[in-house]
């Protein structure tokens, strides 16, 4: 996951990606790909992460762009908390 020896990113600024990519991936066709791309992402997010892990569990059987974008929006909050 780390590429060009860069030091891994801390679990928010993760979130916070994905939050940005969420706003891209919306629009459009693509917009019918998003969920399961996304739970594809937590696939591998979480060998790294056990955040990601705890969090795919929450989404996993979401089917809605708009509530998977609103939970990954809630989730954030509460760590900013």
């Amino acid at each position: 996951m780390i590429k060009y020896n860069h030091p891994p990113m801390a679990w928010h600024q993760v979130l916070d990606l994905l939050l940005k990519y969420s706003d891209y991936e919306v629009r459009g066709d693509k917009r019918k790909y998003y969920p399961n791309r996304v739970k594809q992402w937590f696939a591998y997010l979480r060998h790294a992460y056990p955040e990601a892990a705890d969090l795919f569990r929450e989404i996993r059987t979401f089917t809605d762009v708009a509530t998977i974008v609103t939970h990954f929006h809630h989730y954030r909050e509460t760590l900013a908390r």
